[in-house]
């Protein structure tokens, strides 16, 4: 893991899924393979297999899957969802039931972190990606005793297992986040040991005290399973119920924990063998003297503001000085090539814009240039498109028309004029944001072929800048000296990469995008705005994205 990265996880659910079960099956019994693969490296990374859920066609899967988010790299996470054959020895005998491709940008761009994409096969696929805060985990054992038998077959009993829920903030909902194995027949069940990350079940500040659900059922092959009993409860009663409850012996009902049925009445209990937490200080012993310590407080990251709905703007600007040549000679840096390859400034567009559109939430980008006469006046800051361009690819056709406006590539360079317009608009999307109970953050991509004329006028307007909620990404492309261009990156919100002094496109783009996150969390902890609670959003909040043919590609 570099400096720059941060621990995340990944949990997936589906809904309405193609059947492939056959005549002779109900439903299919889906399972979901996932794969990574990062922009920087060729290799595809297994990150490894949910659980089988059998007879069912909306899984909801408990299994996680960590690594490691880095703004500059931009990865994409591949879901293959296969129903599980009884008779089949390895994963080439499972009938396939759909996938899909998401990037891990979009998904965190959205609201709660989450995200629905409809598969060709059918249904809809949804990933949520949170911060993995390594808070420590618990580890628990739970038996059941004397649980209500709820099979109607006379001499048949209950096949139980549990699940474990946490309430979704805001609301009377609860999402799964824990599912155990199922014992067969047994009304006093012995389910095995297991330990599950504290931050899944507590939250990122492991209040031990948050309240969970804890559901009994009988399963049922055809996934109808039957509740037996639920309670509510928290990690510090279960761990006293450990303390107090005798290991689990039926004959000492201290410390059980009572199971009420859907008609609120009695329908067993739960005993706790094993709760404890590990990978976290514990409390001094009571003979040690307290010592008054500060508390400390946890850096937040660009994924916890971004869980907490602060919302990325970009908008781009583009340099049309006469210094860049003639946009109609082959190897000139806005050159236009028929044969579909891309030039300087449509490169940095694609490989550096396309990674910050997926964190804007609309995808609506104002694009500006500077630079050209138009109308026998030398203007830097006018508008290359009607409106803002809905999306990277809607900039880049607004981009190609402009040379077909009749503008005159003029002088000299100046970038103060985007500047003080992104600044301007940086200010009214923040005050339209908090005002709103929200946050937003802006970001001003500039592509430029030389240095700046005026060094003091554009010192003056980056200074007037820095207290706006923006960074300034300035990229040089070509081959000019930028040595002194440097100078801007003593500025915080100011990030400067000369193209031609990297080693490669991913080097670049890297180099551009390593410093952001850092400036949105320094911003905001200067104005001592910390990160709302990540917002819990529902399917139905969520958005859905349509079949993407091309992104396949990215794992071919």
């Amino acid at each position: 893991m570099t400096s720059t990265s941060i621990p995340v996880r990944l949990t997936l659910w589906a809904k309405d899924l193609e059947n492939t079960g056959g005549f002779f099956r109900s439903k299919s019994d889906p399972y979901a393979v996932v794969q990574l693969k990062k922009s920087v490296v060729d290799d595809v990374e297994d990150l490894g297999t949910t659980e089988v859920i059998p007879n069912s066609l909306d899984p909801h899967w408990t299994s996680s899957f960590n690594f490691d988010f880095e703004m500059s790299d931009a990865c994409s996470l591949k879901v293959s969802i296969y129903d599980k054959n009884s008779k089949g020895k390895s994963i080439k005998d499972d009938p396939y039931m759909g996938g899909t491709v998401f990037s891990v940008g979009t998904v965190l761009g959205k609201r709660g972190n989450s995200m629905g994409k409809r598969t060709r096969s059918g249904g809809t696929i949804y990933a949520h990606i949170e911060r993995e805060e390594k808070v420590g985990r618990f580890l628990f054992q739970l038996r059941g005793i004397d649980l209500k038998n709820v099979e109607d077959a006379l001499l048949s009993k209950s096949d139980p297992f549990f699940e474990i829920s946490r309430q979704v903030e805001g609301g009377d909902e609860w999402s799964v986040v824990y599912r155990s194995e199922y014992v067969k027949k047994n009304l006093s069940p012995l389910w095995n040991s297991t330990k599950i990350d504290l931050d899944r079940l507590c939250g990122a500040e492991a209040n031990l005290q948050n309240v969970l659900k804890l559901s009994v059922f009988d399963h049922e092959r055809s996934g109808k399973h039957v509740l037996i009993g639920s309670l509510e409860t928290t990690i510090s009663e279960l761990i006293a119920a450990k303390k107090f409850g005798g290991g689990g012996d039926a004959g000492n009902g201290d410390g059980f924990l009572e199971l009420f049925d859907s008609k609120s009445k009695c329908s067993g209990t739960i005993a706790v063998l094993q709760a404890r937490i590990a990978g976290i200080p514990m409390k001094p012993a009571e003979d040690i003297p307290e010592v008054d310590v500060p508390e400390e407080v946890t850096r937040p990251t660009f994924v916890d503001y971004l869980s907490g709905g602060c919302e990325l703007n970009l908008c781009i600007a583009l340099d049309f000085t006469g210094s860049n040549g003639d946009p109609r000679v082959p190897g000139t840096l806005h050159y236009l090539s028929k044969d579909g390859s891309l030039n300087a400034y449509e490169t940095a567009i694609t490989k550096i814009g396309s990674i910050l559109a997926d964190y804007d939430t609309d995808k609506q980008f104002p694009v500006w240039g500077f630079g050209a006469k138009l109308q026998g006046e030398v203007r830097h800051a006018f508008a290359i498109s009607s409106g803002e361009a809905a999306g990277i690819n809607e900039v880049l056709k607004a981009y190609r028309r402009v040379f077909g406006t009749g503008f005159i590539m003029s002088s000299p360079t100046d970038i103060t004029k985007v500047v003080k317009v992104a600044s301007l608009r940086a200010n009214r999307l923040y005050a339209e944001a908090t005002s709103n109970g929200a946050l937003s953050y802006s970001v001003l991509l500039i592509v430029t072929d030389g240095v700046v004329t005026d060094i003091n006028s554009t010192i003056e307007a980056l200074v007037d800048a820095k207290d706006s909620p923006l960074s300034i990404l300035i990229v040089g492309v070509g081959q000019e000296d930028f040595s002194d261009m440097h100078y801007l990156d003593k500025e915080g919100n100011i990030t400067f990469v000369a193209a031609n002094e990297c080693s490669s496109q991913t080097s670049y783009v890297k180099k551009t995008l390593a410093k952001l996150p850092d400036q949105l969390v320094d911003y905001f902890i200067g104005k001592e705005m910390y990160p709302p609670s990540a917002i819990d959003a529902t399917d139905e909040d969520l958005d859905v994205e349509d079949v993407n043919e091309e992104e396949d590609v990215i794992f071919s």
